[in-house]
Formats: C-alpha cells, sequence, structure tokens
C-alpha cells in the first residue's frame, strides 16, 4: 500500500477476524504517516472484541520516555516511576492475553474486565457521545453497527462467571474436541497441532508449551488454515472445491439501469455459487460478476469451467417447451448433441472433483489448456478472443492464472503420479480422521451430505461416497451418467492435475472436500428437471 499523501495509507480489510494483522502492522509501519484501517467482519462479537482490546491497548501506559535509544529496553535503574509504569504496562498485557486466548481468569482480570466493559457501554449510548470520547478515533459506519457491538459488551458483562460456570465451560468445550477428536486419539492430534504450530524442535516438543496445552488445543482447532509440513516446508490447503450449499448471489441485488445486477464476490472458492446464481436468474437482464479469490489456482480453475461451460452444445432449440426435456425421438442431431452434452456435463464433474480421470477427459483437458494458454499470452489477445466476456483485471493476474495452466499441462498423470497422489491424500486424511474412526467419520459425511434418511443410509448413494472417500474418485458415478460400465480399470485412468495446486509436490487439497456439499437443497426440481 502507497500512502495517498498527508492523508497515509488507507486499507480495508474485510472479513477481518481478530486484530493481530492490525496490531503486527502497526508494530512493523511504526513512525509512518497517520493510516485510516477499515475493520469489517460477519460477526458483531468479532468486531466487539476487537475494539475491546484496542481499548485496553490504548490504555497501555506510555514507557517511551524511558526507553534506551539505543536498546529500546526500559530502564527501571533507580526509578520509581518507570518500574511502576512497566508493571502496569505488563499487567495490561497479560490482561490483554488472557482475555484473547484463555477460558479462565483471575478475579482481578475479572475486575477489570468488568471496568473496562462499563467504560465503553457508557461511551456508547450514542453515536454522538462515542465520537466526542477519548476514543473518537475508533469510528463506526453507523448506529446500527454500534448498536450491534454494544450489544455484546452489555452480553459480556452480565453472563455468569462464577466458578460453576466456567465448570460448565470447560465441559461444553471438551465435548466440542471430543465431537472433532476421539479420545484414544487425543494426544496424537495434539502433538499434530504442536508440530503445526512450530512449537517443535528437533528433538521435540518444547516443555513449556506443554504446560499450556490446552490453549494450544483450543487455538489450533480455531484455525482451519494451518499449514501442511512437507519435506521441511510449508503447504497451504487447497480450497479448490466448496463444501457448502452455493448462494443465490442476486437475492438482494436490485438491477441498476440497463447494466442489470452488479456483484463483487470476495473469496469466492469455486463457481458454484455463480453458476447456481445464473440458473435461478435465468433469463433476467445482462450481469456483471466480480471474482477474487486469494488464490490464482482457484482462479484459473474457475476460468476453465466457465470455459467449458460456454462450449458445451446449446440444446435450446431441441427442449420441448413445456417440459425442458431434450426431444430426441427420431432427431439424430439432437441425439448427437445431447450426447455431447453428457459428455461435457461429466467431464466437468469429473475435473471438478475426481483425483482420476479417464484417458479421453485427460485428452479434452489437454486440448483445452492448450487454447487457454494460447489465448493468454497477452491481455490483448484475451479481450479479442472468444472468451473475452471473461476480464482480467490487470496483466499480472492473467499471466498468475496462467502459470497454473502451464503448470497443469506439464505435471505427471501417469498411472503411478495417481498412485503416488492416492497415498498423499491419505497420509492428509489420516493426519485428521484415525483409522478407527474413519467408518463414523464416513456416517457423519454422509450425514452432513444429506444422503441419510430416517431409516439410514441411502444405498444408491453410499457406494459412490465410499469410492471418493477411499479413492477420491467419481468415476463410477460419471461411468453411470454415461451409461458406461464397468468403469475402467486402474491402468486406464490417469491423475487429474486440477487437484494439485499447480506445481505444488504435494497433494493439499482440504480433507473436508467432498462434492456432495456443494449443491443446493433449497429448491424441489421436477422429475423433468432433475433428468435435464
Amino acid at each position: 500500500v502507497s500512502p495517498s499523501g498527508d492523508a497515509g495509507a488507507r486499507v480495508l480489510s474485510l472479513g477481518c477476524g481478530d486484530i493481530r494483522s492490525l496490531l503486527y502492522s502497526l508494530f512493523v509501519q511504526r513512525g509512518n504517516k497517520p493510516t485510516t484501517i477499515v475493520l469489517n467482519d460477519f460477526n458483531a462479537c468479532v468486531l466487539a472484541r476487537n475494539v475491546l482490546f484496542l481499548f485496553l491497548v490504548h490504555r497501555l501506559p506510555d514507557l517511551t520516555p524511558f526507553r534506551n535509544k539505543t536498546s529500546g529496553i526500559v530502564d527501571v535503574h533507580n526509578n520509581k516511576e518507570a518500574a511502576a509504569l512497566l508493571s502496569l504496562y505488563r499487567e495490561g498485557i497479560a490482561d490483554l492475553w488472557g482475555l484473547w486466548y484463555s477460558l479462565d481468569l483471575t478475579q482481578g482480570q475479572i475486575s477489570r474486565l468488568h471496568a473496562s466493559l462499563d467504560e465503553l457501554i457508557d461511551l456508547s449510548h450514542t453515536l454522538d457521545k462515542w465520537r466526542s470520547s477519548p476514543l473518537g478515533f475508533i469510528s463506526f459506519y453507523d448506529d446500527s453497527t454500534l448498536r450491534l457491538v454494544r450489544h455484546s459488551w452489555v452480553a459480556w458483562r452480565s453472563r455468569d462467571i462464577s466458578y460453576s460456570g466456567l465448570v460448565k465451560a470447560r465441559s461444553m468445550r471438551q465435548e466440542v474436541l471430543h465431537d472433532r477428536i476421539p479420545k484414544n486419539d487425543q494426544a496424537r492430534v495434539m502433538s499434530i497441532m504442536l508440530l503445526q504450530s512450530r512449537l517443535l524442535d528437533q528433538s521435540g516438543v518444547h516443555t513449556d508449551s506443554i504446560r499450556h496445552s490446552g490453549t494450544l488445543l483450543l487455538l489450533s482447532m480455531a484455525s482451519p488454515s494451518r499449514p501442511i509440513l512437507y519435506n521441511d516446508r510449508e503447504y497451504w490447503y487447497y480450497y479448490a472445491i466448496g463444501n457448502s450449499s452455493p448462494v443465490d448471489l442476486f437475492s438482494n441485488v436490485s438491477p441498476s439501469g440497463d447494466a442489470g445486477a452488479r456483484v463483487l464476490s470476495l473469496g469466492c472458492g469455486d463457481i458454484r455459487s455463480l453458476l447456481y446464481s445464473l440458473f435461478v436468474q435465468r433469463g433476467n437482464k445482462p450481469t456483471t460478476i466480480v471474482l477474487n479469490d486469494f488464490n490464482a489456482c482457484v482462479l484459473a480453475r474457475n476460468v476453465l469451467f466457465l470455459f467449458l461451460v460456454h462450449r458445451l452444445p446449446d440444446l435450446t432449440p431441441f427442449r420441448n417447451k413445456t417440459s425442458g426435456i431434450v426431444d430426441v425421438h427420431n432427431n439424430k442431431e439432437a441425439a448427437a448433441l445431447l450426447s455431447l452434452y453428457r459428455e461435457g456435463i461429466a467431464d466437468l464433474w469429473g475435473l471438478w472433483y475426481s483425483l482420476d480421470l479417464t484417458q479421453g477427459q485427460i485428452s479434452r483437458l489437454h486440448a483445452s489448456l492448450d487454447e487457454l494458454i494460447d489465448l493468454s499470452h497477452t491481455l490483448d489477445k484475451w479481450r479479442s478472443s472468444p472468451l473475452g466476456f471473461i476480464s482480467f483485471y490487470d496483466d499480472s493476474t492473467l499471466r498468475l492464472v496462467r502459470h497454473s495452466w502451464v503448470a497443469w499441462r506439464s505435471r505427471d498423470i501417469s498411472y503411478s503420479g495417481l498412485v503416488k497422489a492416492r497415498s498423499m491424500r491419505q497420509e492428509v486424511l489420516h493426519d485428521r480422521i484415525p483409522k478407527n474412526d474413519q467408518a463414523r467419520v464416513m456416517s457423519i459425511m454422509l450425514l452432513q451430505s444429506r444422503l441419510l434418511d430416517q431409516s439410514g443410509v441411502d444405498m444408491k448413494a453410499e457406494p459412490d461416497l465410499k469410492e471418493y472417500y477411499q479413492n477420491g474418485s467419481t468415476l463410477s458415478a460419471v461411468c453411470s451418467l454415461l451409461g458406461h460400465a464397468p468403469p475402467p480399470r486402474d491402468e486406464d485412468v490417469r491423475l487429474n492435475p486440477l487437484l494439485f495446486e499447480g506445481s505444488c509436490p504435494r497433494y493439499t487439497l482440504h480433507y473436508g472436500s467432498l462434492p456432495h456439499e456443494g449443491y443446493s437443497h433449497h429448491h424441489t426440481f421436477t422429475a423433468a428437471n432433475h433428468k435435464e
């Protein structure tokens, strides 16, 4: 970020979570021009914690006059004032750490917390009162935001903080952990989390960390983006597959004149919500959708999938106007196009989810990647191509996306590569799900996928899900769709490179990725639509 004149830097932090990045950034940039940081989060309680923590940081005593100009250390030698302030400072830091992370607090910490909450509640009666207070440097967007944050402070102030309340909270916390981690495997999981938290040295667990393992466990469980360690390198989880039902991006958007709706999708992940939204809103005015994601490989997959959807044959002229079903009776052209359409949908499904692909799917993928790589040599060439309806923000974005396509095109997709990928995938799953507990976890996944009825597992769905869980494969489902039986032999299948993050040598697809989770269950489709 480049400072803009005297105003300094201006930063918008979307889905900010806690203020660790804010405090770290201010520490790194200390001494620079004033900064405006907008903190946004879906959860008002998160913002309420952040304002409380900023208030506590703001109240820390200023030790600058007592710091050694060279070392920065506070000199308390024969200086009672410096010693007293340093003691208050340390107490403030200890309070901040405890309130941020610990389930239990001392009576002194609770008393100081209540005093701080009382002051914040008093200052937040109205937006005008807040703005004129010493905390006016923290601005709220509107009265509604302030009221939501104040509501959290009031709730915390009135909560039962007795020892019996603490005992009950500890019990609830253990229930949450035991739901995720079987009791006989908790020691191993804690060691893994210590390793991921970078608290292990070469000789083993850091002893100081073990003393506080309860706090560590809670923190690690709260962070799904911990890195995978592989050959002394860290790889972050690859969120290529959505694991929640799609949403209609236009549900609360009013079209603006002839331009239609304009939507910004931040941290978009895959394009399930985009496709679902276009399906729900089909026939409406033109739409502009901006897809944003931290990971260029996710965007590269999205563009590839949009390309494949764009290439599907148009069956509109052959659809029955009432039922929507494609009429192939005595119509060879319609039958041929429907066959190509089904093959295209099967390719899309396989590339999206399956670790293994048929040789035909790989050949068509390579042809598509070759075409995309050729069209993306320059931004001008891309814009003038048939895919110009997909715009890139700048040359840099296009280059990053193209780099993923090139990496996938050159990846080893042989059967031996597939076997190695299956092994790595099992390592990831076994790190998270102990072997003796995998049957129960698969049942949970079936239930989460809404494939269980009151009588038990849907027998039609179980074999497909079991195959996916064990091998990461959806080939049986694809062959069933196309009417091919049986599926190809193992030696005849190839590795799907799109489930690897570019040229990353490690399988990093998130262990919770499940195809059935990415589908909407809010619409009831007619039999005709289901067949379509």
